[in-house]
């Protein structure tokens, strides 16, 4: 015999366990996003700090805007822009934003993953 009112009464102890994981899932989702944010806000300033060790083809000067067009695309893996490192340094610098970017992805699967 089917007895729903026994389902019934763990239903509220369940619909809280959930709404608690959600919560704590959506608290590191911000997070992750959060720190990827720094992180563009971050190399886009050292970009534009070393702009004259950068150049792009048939331009002049390195903007603002070309630092944060290249901070984005290393951060989102894209890896699509016009500007070139002209120096040891900005490659340095270049590969550890993307050394960040791995070892945050590492991270986040590690944690989503349990």
């Amino acid at each position: 015999m089917y007895k729903s009112s026994s389902y019934v009464q763990y239903l509220p102890f369940c619909l809280e366990q959930i709404i608690c994981l959600y919560i704590i899932y959506m608290k590191l989702v911000i997070r992750t996003v959060f720190f990827h944010l720094c992180c563009i806000v971050l190399f886009t300033g050292i970009y534009y700090y070393l702009r004259s060790e950068f150049a792009i083809p048939n331009a002049t000067e390195v903007t603002a805007m070309d630092c944060a067009l290249l901070s984005t695309t290393i951060q989102s893996s894209v890896g699509m822009t016009n500007v070139a490192p002209l120096t040891n340094l900005t490659k340095i610098v270049m590969s550890i934003q993307q050394l960040v970017l791995i070892m945050t992805y590492v991270f986040t699967v590690y944690i989503f993953s349990r």
